[in-house]
């Protein structure tokens, strides 16, 4: 620039228009040469075989700096086995001796498989002599409803069959009476049998017993209106009312436990 300065403007132009010639040339050639020198790239190694030896130690080094694995679970323990089912009792293992009744044993029979109401009291058969067990009330009378209702309903369908007229305010007066007064005899004697003689004056019972197994009050406190305690009586029937008016059948007991709901 400094020698054009002394030249003409027209070739001032000329020498400026040369120098940018020359400098434009030299970056394109710079740029082009760039281009034709790019470099190549790497080609990608070689896959390494499955069998190759080499590779059988990477695999080994990287497993090796895994921790290990833990140790499988023990299995969880079997179930118990189910208890084996009992056969169901034969009557002779189900015999219990009462020391109360001087050597009379009591055999508790399996189900009757009676599909509708209650179970028959009585079989209309049997070969021995059987007494059928009243859940009884604390009012001591027989009637009502549950098991209780279904011994009167027996005994009424019995003394009708034979002519005897006794509806069920009859039988439920009279059964009480009578248990009452069994009751006040066997407070007197807790642990024994007693008797009463009902066979003149009961349409119903030719004999009957009761049992008190404590002495009253010594369990239980008196109640208010009342002895509290737990009562057993037999009864022998009349002919007259005895089931299927078979004599094997002329048994009932009626057994009332304790008050819970007493006033003591």
């Amino acid at each position: 620039f400094c020698v054009a300065s002394f030249m003409r403007n027209d070739d001032c132009i000329f020498g400026l228009v040369s120098v940018s010639y020359v400098v434009t040339t030299r970056v394109v050639g710079l740029a082009v040469r760039r281009r034709a020198q790019r470099p190549q790239e790497p080609e990608p190694p070689a896959p390494r075989s499955v069998e190759d030896p080499e590779v059988l130690p990477e695999e080994d080094e990287a497993s090796s700096s895994l921790p290990p694995p833990p140790p499988p679970s023990p299995p969880p323990p079997s179930p118990p086995p189910p208890p084996p089912v009992e056969d169901p009792l034969s009557p002779e293992s189900q015999t219990v001796d009462l020391s109360c009744l001087s050597g009379t044993t009591v055999r508790f029979f399996g189900p009757s498989h009676h599909f509708g109401g209650f179970t028959p009291l009585y079989d209309p058969a049997p070969d021995k002599r059987v007494a059928t067990v009243d859940a009884g009330a604390n009012a001591l009378f027989i009637g009502g409803g549950g098991l209780n209702g279904q011994f009167a309903k027996t005994l009424l369908e019995e003394a009708e069959k034979h002519g005897i007229r006794l509806t069920p305010e009859e039988l439920s007066e009279h059964s009480q009476r009578i248990q009452q007064s069994l009751l006040r005899r066997a407070m007197k004697t807790p642990g024994k049998l007693v008797e009463l003689d009902t066979g003149v004056a009961s349409p119903v019972f030719a004999r009957s017993f009761g049992f008190v197994p404590v002495v009253p009050g010594l369990m239980w406190e008196e109640s208010e209106v009342g002895p509290n305690v737990g009562v057993t009586f037999v009864h022998i029937l009349k002919p007259e009312v005895t089931p299927y008016g078979n004599l094997n059948n002329n048994v009932m007991m009626y057994t009332v436990a304790p008050s819970g709901a007493a006033p003591d």
